[in-house]
């Protein structure tokens, strides 16, 4: 009897170890799961653990992923550039065991819409960010283009001109990732869906004997009020940029996103993006830079609405700076430090290397317009030599 009794005591402490060993390797497995998604947050509310062991049986470890400064961000930018151990995975920013939706393809990035990780605090059902990765990886001897590039998305962030950053990576193969918040689409999506739906509407209208229908003012006048509200809302980013000492040579629709609030064009938010440092750079006190930064800015994007768009809406504010400022767009474009990189950017896009085809374009509204405009001086020699 005496042994029966034993070899029971023994199988029962078997049994108990084993239970022990199954409760913590389910408990090892489950600590490893809460730690998939930081978003920046590494020493906030949901960061490193802390050493405190959790059940969560009834509640999961939620982390707080879309709310990092901007200051904590850059901070853990920094170190992963320094230290490789830092850097993470893909696999540990981004729940990739979903779908993502590709939005589109560039030379150096592309984004996609993709879902929250579900251990984020903020995920719901169709909450999803928007990433932008680049295409091939980065060398780290571009740190501080990284960083610089870094710097002017947060800086865009913080003042509403740009989408909000909520965490920037540089993985362990290099790539860089950008989480932001996501928008509907594109500046120049929008106008070219625009202009189809006046076209629509104004042969709607000649089609139709109802009396009810607008007229074909009232339907100009409703595009006229939409346009206005993009001048406004893109001379505001321009403004704010250049009051941040910020030049940007790359400004175009291409480069600006959309928020729509109404389907009717009525209400929508701007932003503008892609403000990587080798087009856009903080300024030096060079006064003659700031100055003249918005004027050149303005007359750029107005370039770009001219010759790819019907409709140039930044027409009458520029012929008003031009008025008051045309000394200042010249000077930046001729005399400042940057006019190589300016005169490289206008030649490239739009082939001229005539400073009055240049201010003409940007202040008319269309083709027909351009002969109605004073001519301005000539660069003919600076541009040739920019262009050689």
């Amino acid at each position: 009897m005496r042994k029966r009794r034993t070899r029971r005591r023994r199988r029962s402490t078997t049994s108990t170890s084993s239970h022990r060993r199954r409760r913590s390797a389910t408990s090892n497995t489950s600590h490893r799961r809460r730690r998939t998604y930081r978003g920046g947050n590494n020493n906030e509310e949901g960061g490193e653990d802390q050493g405190e062991e959790e059940d969560t049986t009834d509640a999961p470890n939620l982390v707080h992923c879309l709310g990092a400064q901007s200051s904590t961000i850059r901070d853990n930018l920094i170190d992963q550039l320094a230290h490789p151990t830092l850097r993470k995975r893909y696999s540990d920013l981004i729940d990739i065991h979903r779908p993502a939706a590709s939005l589109g393809t560039g030379g150096f990035n592309s984004t996609k819409s993709m879902r929250l990780n579900p251990q984020c605090s903020e995920a719901q059902e169709d909450t999803r960010v928007l990433v932008r990765s680049s295409r091939s990886p980065i060398p780290i001897d571009k740190e501080d283009e990284i960083l610089a590039s870094a710097n002017n998305a947060l800086l865009m962030s913080d003042h509403g001109i740009g989408p909000k950053v909520y965490d920037i990576q540089y993985l362990n193969t290099g790539v860089l990732m950008y989480v932001m918040n996501i928008f509907n689409m594109d500046l120049d999506r929008l106008l070219r869906n625009m202009r189809i739906s006046f076209d629509n509407s104004n042969n709607s209208n000649n089609n139709s004997n109802n009396d009810d229908n607008h007229t074909n003012v009232d339907i100009m006048s409703y595009y006229e009020s939409v346009y206005d509200n993009l001048a406004t809302q893109t001379l505001h980013i321009m403004k704010t940029m250049s009051t941040l000492n910020l030049v940007c040579v790359d400004v175009k629709p291409k480069n600006t996103v959309v928020n729509m609030h109404r389907s009717d064009y009525s209400d929508m938010t701007l932003n503008f993006i892609d403000v990587d440092s080798d087009f856009c750079n903080l300024s030096s006190p060079n006064e003659m830079v700031k100055s003249g930064a918005y004027v050149f800015m303005c007359f750029m994007f107005a370039n770009h609405l001219h010759l790819s768009y019907r409709t140039n809406y930044l027409a009458k504010a520029n012929r008003e700076l031009y008025n008051s400022q045309g000394t200042r767009l010249h000077k930046i474009m001729t005399q400042s430090p940057m006019s190589g990189t300016i005169m490289t950017a206008v030649l490239h896009y739009f082939g001229t290397n005539h400073f009055d085809t240049f201010v003409n374009r940007a202040c008319s509204t269309n083709a027909e317009h351009m002969h109605t405009m004073q001519a301005a001086p000539l660069m003919k020699e600076t541009l040739m030599v920019m262009a050689d």
